[in-house]
This record gives structure tokens, C-alpha cells and sequence, in this order.
């Protein structure tokens, strides 16, 4: 059985995550090194937390079923998870800035979490499919 949700409720939760995330974009200009000093390190952490960003934004986009499942049939848990799964990928990027990164890199992780988040806004009648579905 799938408990009722307010929608109102989850968009303050989504935008205060959006905004999370625009901190984020915020504290990597701030707060990035100019230079690594490790560069080799640098691009290999890099490498690897593309490959982990890639893997989280599929499944946050493509196994919802999956998460569902996780959530148990509760709407509010699997908007959250999907919303962790695609703001960890902007941390990513403020991760990377803060190891000294290029701001390329780390506007390509922060962009593609914030553009995933702002896809994934909660919507009455994804609430009514995801009843159903359950």
C-alpha cells in the first residue's frame, strides 16, 4: 500500500536539492585549487568518478523499477533516492575542483547533476504511475 504524498512537500525537498547543488557550482569557484599537485592522480580520479556518475545516472534514469523496489512502494523515498543517486554526480564535480581540477571537469559533473535533477521533478502523475505500477 502506497502512502499518501504532498506534492508541495517534495517540491521544497527537490528545489532545496537543486539549491544544493547550485552551492555546490558556487563553493567549486570559490573554493578550487588553481593547479593539482598531482595531475596524474587527478585525471584517474576523474576517469573513475565518470564511470561511477555514468552508472548512477542510469540507474537513477533507467532502473526505476529497481528503486521502486527499494522503496517499497513508497513515493517519497524513491524520489529521494533518485535525487541522491544524480546529486552525488555534482559533488563529484566539487570534489574535483577542490583536488584542483579544471573547471571543465568540474562543470561537466556539477552541469550534469543539476540538468538530471531539474529532469526529475515530482509530478502528481508520476505519483498515480508509480502506484499503479506497485
Amino acid at each position: 500500500m502506497s502512502e499518501q504524498t504532498p506534492i508541495p512537500t517534495l517540491k521544497i525537498i527537490w528545489m532545496s536539492i537543486a539549491s544544493a547543488v547550485a552551492a555546490f557550482v558556487a563553493l567549486s569557484v570559490v573554493l578550487g585549487k588553481p593547479a593539482p599537485d598531482n595531475p596524474e592522480l587527478v585525471r584517474w580520479i576523474g576517469i573513475f568518478l565518470a564511470v561511477a556518475a555514468g552508472i548512477q545516472a542510469l540507474t537513477a534514469m533507467l532502473l526505476k523499477q529497481l528503486i521502486a523496489g527499494i522503496a517499497n512502494g513508497r513515493y517519497v523515498v524513491y524520489c529521494v533516492v533518485r535525487w541522491s543517486l544524480v546529486e552525488t554526480i555534482a559533488v563529484y564535480g566539487l570534489i574535483l575542483r577542490l583536488l584542483g581540477a579544471s573547471w571543465t571537469w568540474g562543470a561537466v559533473f556539477l552541469g550534469v547533476g543539476l540538468g538530471l535533477l531539474l529532469s526529475m521533478p515530482p509530478t502528481e502523475s508520476e505519483e498515480k504511475s508509480f502506484s499503479s505500477e506497485i
